[in-house]
């Protein structure tokens, strides 16, 4: 009897010694309000198990998926794998990634503004002139959606405020300036040229 209880012990602890985390890659690719999702792992789980907050399907089980976004904003999907040659455990391989869907295509954004702040661009700077002091994060998005840079998180003084691009490797091209503030989000579409 206590041969038998060692041996089911012995095989429990090569059962867990066995499962593992497993690498879990996200990428991605934005189209319109379309995102194809692409999902690996050289671990070659078995199951890929992906949710979508805001998305439509809101969960896939198939390693590419294509969503669906009905609203322009900034949404999370996650991805989980399992099983597989390595015995991936679901509850350790996991990874999320972040996307940002604009409101319509970069040639005919739609942008906010406000009275508060007024966002322009040169080639070289971005300048924001608020008439008070506020909490803001400033973003820097691609056209693809992806963020590229913060230009700023802190209390944006009254006035004029510059803020040069050169420091954030920037190539020439159009983005989206996101100013974030405490009770909205103000986008304006800017061209840079950083050459």
């Amino acid at each position: 009897m206590k041969k038998l209880f060692f041996t089911y012990v012995f095989i429990s602890l090569i059962t867990i010694v066995k499962a593992q985390v497993c690498t879990v890659i996200i990428s991605h690719m934005i189209s319109g309000n379309q995102v194809q999702y692409y999902g690996s792992s050289p671990d070659n789980p078995a199951t890929w198990s992906w949710f979508f907050n805001g998305g439509s399907p809101i969960t896939s089980s198939i390693q590419n998926p294509i969503v669906n976004y009905s609203s322009a904003g900034t949404f999370i999907c996650a991805l989980t794998v399992t099983g597989g040659p390595n015995n991936c455990i679901a509850s350790l391989s996991s990874k999320t990634d972040t996307v940002t869907i604009l409101p319509t295509s970069v040639g005919e954004i739609q942008y906010e503004m406000d009275d508060m702040f007024v966002i322009n661009a040169n080639p070289t700077q971005i300048k924001i002139e608020n008439s008070t002091t506020e909490n803001v994060t400033i973003n820097l998005i691609d056209i693809s959606g992806k963020k590229v840079a913060e230009i700023f998180s802190g209390s944006l003084t009254k006035g004029t405020n510059l803020f040069s691009i050169n420091a954030f490797g920037i190539t020439g091209g159009y983005y989206l300036v996101q100013l974030v503030k405490q009770s909205k989000t103000i986008t304006r579409k800017v061209y840079l040229n950083n050459e």
